[in-house]
């Protein structure tokens, strides 16, 4: 029997193989990045054509992780309503400065 990799590399010239290969890279820079699990799964559907043939249906589903969740810190207020400030802590009026105006300076 020969071995799968040879079926992966000679199915449709090579096609499965480089579609997997570039789907590997696609998912495994993904779990580097995010440092969550990703996932290949191939399946294979062979079935019966015309004499001494099969019909081979290769399908691909590549899953890399993605960034669903965002994280952080949240005031509970005398509803229960999550606040971005503490609901007891005043707020400061902010003032922009005004602008520095520059002197000119006579060379002696």
């Amino acid at each position: 029997m020969k071995l799968f990799s040879d079926f992966i590399a000679n199915y449709q010239g090579g096609k499965l193989d480089e579609i997997l290969g570039s789907k590997i890279a696609e998912v495994v820079a993904a779990v580097e990045n995010m440092r969550k699990k990703g996932s290949i799964a191939l399946s294979l559907e062979i079935k019966p054509a015309e004499a001494g043939t099969m019909s081979v249906t290769a399908s691909y589903a590549a899953k890399p992780p993605i960034n669903s969740s965002l994280t952080g810190t949240m005031f509970v207020g005398k509803n229960n309503e999550l606040l971005a400030c503490h609901p007891d802590q005043r707020t400061l009026e902010l003032i922009a400065p005004a602008p520095v105006q520059e002197k000119l300076v006579k060379a002696i």
